[in-house]
């Protein structure tokens, strides 16, 4: 779904969607837990009306035990965010006064980002101020990566890691000495389905993977 149909869909409430279902009316938002609970039941509850009117509909001597015994269908539906996701983000653009319903705003100016140098850009958009700020932010920086400090030259070494006035120690204790080696063992190891279960159980929860 295009994130400005997403937005347009905000309640009276001021709460979007949590999950979409794939109904045979057609698709249904539901904005809480308890309301897609509720449309759950009540999905089941006329598919196994419409299961009823289907077995009335049929002559009784046709009728198999099959027949009678009512399967709902599965329910398709799509969680469009994970609870407090959109709190996270709504929150820092309150702090500056912004708000998701300007990400597409067609009127009225937004910013205006004065740049070093005084040169100034107005935008009517949050979506134009997050292109400009990530492509600003790009400007001069070269991103590099290396398996290792080993592949740097000499001065790339000092400006990254041995400059002593810029780079940052940090003390790191094993406090489960057992444990640390379990998981050096799992994560370097030749035992590839342990490894990779554990890929898959925290890949979301990764943070910080360049640092």
């Amino acid at each position: 779904m295009p994130f400005r149909e997403f937005l347009a869909l905000k309640n009276e409430n001021g709460l979007l969607p949590r999950f979409q279902m794939n109904l045979m009316e057609g698709a249904r938002f539901a904005y809480s837990e308890d309301e897609f609970v509720a449309l759950r039941q009540s999905e089941e509850e006329s598919q196994r009306q419409r299961h009823q009117e289907t077995l009335a509909s049929i002559p009784a001597d046709e009728i198999t035990s099959e027949m009678r015994t009512f399967k709902p269908s599965r329910l398709h539906f799509i969680e469009l965010y994970e609870e407090g996701g959109i709190e996270e983000i709504q929150e820092p653009l309150q702090e500056y006064g912004l708000d998701f319903s300007y990400y597409m705003c067609a009127n009225g100016v937004i910013l205006d980002i004065v740049e070093e140098g005084g040169k100034t850009y107005t935008y009517y958009t949050l979506r134009e101020v997050i292109d400009f700020l990530r492509n600003n932010g790009r400007k001069g920086i070269e991103i590099q990566r290396y398996k290792g400090l080993g592949e740097m030259n000499a001065d790339q070494l000092w400006e990254t890691t041995m400059d002593p006035v810029k780079r940052t120690l940090i003390k790191v204790t094993l406090p489960d000495v057992i444990a640390a080696d379990h998981m050096f063992t799992m994560l370097m190891g030749e035992d590839v389905p342990p490894r990779r279960a554990f890929i898959e159980q925290h890949a979301l929860s990764v943070k910080n993977l360049d640092v």
